[in-house]
């Protein structure tokens, strides 16, 4: 598994780029922690206003599995993936949406944050990639996920034309099924 993080300043950009990607039928929303009627656009807008400070208030990431498994892993896997992830990395009260793209040969998911509290005060994103690096292990190990050794394996094995469809299907049904 490999999980990519970015930060930046344009909430609008980042969710115009996943909802497009919903509109041609690339992508899903698998989940969403806004629970009342107002679209999450706004509450995560509400909190930057709260602290102009803040230079890059935006927190995305995306994270992707190996390419064999990544179409096996089911909405509720990668959705319990995302909130495991987002509370690991102290974003888990934050509004974020979860969007599952499918418009390349890996699936794989984006999570799309604010770095501003209810508060108006900056989550702390010191250290980021070493508390997220600690997390994709903790969540690999979890969900019997393939590490990047196992990645050099499967694609020497590929090559060989050793690897079968049903050693990763196999090995995703002993953990989730």
């Amino acid at each position: 598994m490999i999980i990519k993080l970015s930060s930046g300043t344009d909430l609008k950009g980042v969710l115009a780029y996943n909802q497009s990607k919903v509109e041609k039928g690339q992508a899903s929303v698998i989940y969403s922690s806004q629970e009342d009627n107002l679209p999450i656009e706004f509450e995560m807008k509400s909190l930057i206003e709260k602290n102009s400070k803040v230079k890059n208030p935006i927190f995305s990431c995306s994270i992707n599995p190996h390419p064999d498994e990544s179409n096996v892993i089911s909405d509720q896997v990668y959705s319990d993936i995302a909130r495991e992830y987002m509370n690991g990395m102290g974003y888990g009260n934050q509004p974020y949406v979860v969007i599952k793209h499918q418009d390349t040969d890996r699936t794989h998911i984006h999570i799309v944050s604010v770095r501003i509290d209810e508060n108006g005060k900056k989550i702390d994103s010191n250290y980021e990639k070493y508390k997220s690096n600690a997390l994709r292990k903790v969540l690999q190990e979890k969900y019997k996920l393939l590490s990047e050794n196992e990645r050099t394996s499967l694609k020497q094995k590929r090559n060989n034309q050793s690897l079968n469809e049903n050693d990763v299907l196999n090995r995703y049904r002993e953990v989730h099924v």
